[in-house]
């Protein structure tokens, strides 16, 4: 039995928000000048990868937020932002962790090497109809994060 029993895959959970949070984090990474392709294999690992024209690969997860519309920094209604610990398994691979507002499609975006920190770290219980017991989440200051409305 794990410390944290909140992590466990929820595949439903999965079935309503992948598909939507690639979907617009893909649409965003096209309009990028920088990215000159795109890669969504499924494996249940990261969510996408961009390759640069010089071919560096840039990873990036995507999460669905949804029950408080938010577009920029202004209106996020919290001083922190919450970032989920069992993502931290690819935190070696470096990536940006992107959060999309399920009303307003807007993105919150901060790379790994600015989340993971002890500081930032807090153990919390969870109870929802997807989840219940202890996880780990990230609660970063919304100054190190991007903030990006959509059109």
């Amino acid at each position: 039995m794990s410390k944290f029993e909140a992590r466990k895959f929820n595949q439903e959970s999965y079935d309503t928000n992948d598909a939507y949070g690639k979907a617009i984090v893909t649409a965003w990474l096209k309009d990028q000048d920088w990215v000159s392709k795109i890669i969504d294999e499924e494996d249940y690992g990261i969510d996408l990868e961009a390759l640069d024209h010089e071919g560096k690969s840039h990873f990036f997860e995507a999460e669905v937020k949804g029950n408080y519309p938010w577009t920029d920094k202004e209106s996020f209604p919290f001083d922190t932002v919450s970032f989920l610990g069992r993502k931290k398994k690819w935190e070696g691979k470096g990536f940006y962790y992107v959060l999309v507002c399920a009303e307003t499609q807007a993105l919150c975006i901060a790379h790994s090497s600015d989340i993971f920190k002890e500081d930032f770290r807090e153990v919390r219980r969870i109870r929802t109809s997807h989840r219940n017991g202890l996880d780990a989440f990230y609660r970063v200051p919304k100054d190190l994060c991007r903030w990006i409305t959509q059109k």
